[in-house]
């Protein structure tokens, strides 16, 4: 499964994309599979996901 996982094209993409631009294409890429199944637009998600983004910056400078 992770072999699997490792290899795939949608792996390889998001490893492409630069960290400053890794919420906005989540929350793109997230909202427009299941936007409709979720209760939050598409702002709130990107920031909830920069939010996230800078919370485990700074676990990973404490650590």
């Amino acid at each position: 499964m992770i072999r699997g996982l490792i290899f795939s094209p949608v792996f390889k993409e998001i490893m492409a994309i630069a960290k400053e631009d890794l919420p906005s294409s989540l929350s793109t890429n997230i909202f427009d599979r299941c936007g409709k199944k979720i209760n939050i637009s598409e702002g709130d998600l990107y920031n909830y996901l920069v939010e996230f983004e800078f919370a485990n910056r700074g676990r990973e400078k404490t650590a």
